[in-house]
């Protein structure tokens, strides 16, 4: 079964994630932080991380980086309530399975596409 993680350093929105994406045909495990989240990286089968990228400690962009580095054909979505493009141009441009949702983002409409087409893009 196909794994998604899930990273937010705010509980409220890993429990939004969770109820929308019940019923989802994908396995989804959640992290806090990017420390907690490498981890999960190093004992499952990960083939889409999903995170913020404004949290306190690694920010979701250095999380990227590192799961990247240690898993290069994961799919990656970031997501983010206030967007620096300048910050994330670079990044995105060098992955084509790499997707930004603003926060709130629409459920039907962009975050279950989003991790659909993460899946069949992310060779893991």
């Amino acid at each position: 079964m196909k794994t998604v993680l899930f990273v937010d350093d705010e509980p409220m929105i890993l429990k939004c994630i969770r109820r929308s994406l019940r019923g989802e045909p994908y396995k989804k495990i959640y992290a806090c932080n990017a420390d907690e989240a490498l981890e999960l990286l190093k004992t499952n089968v990960i083939k889409v991380l999903v995170t913020d990228i404004n949290m306190p400690g690694m920010n979701g962009l250095d999380l990227l980086k590192a799961a990247k580095t240690l898993y290069p054909h994961i799919g990656c979505i970031l997501l983010s309530g206030n967007v620096d493009m300048d910050q994330i141009k670079g990044v995105i441009k060098q992955d084509d399975c790499l997707r930004l949702l603003q926060k709130p983002w629409d459920v039907e409409g962009e975050l279950k596409p989003a991790i659909r087409k993460a899946i069949r893009c992310a060779q893991v």
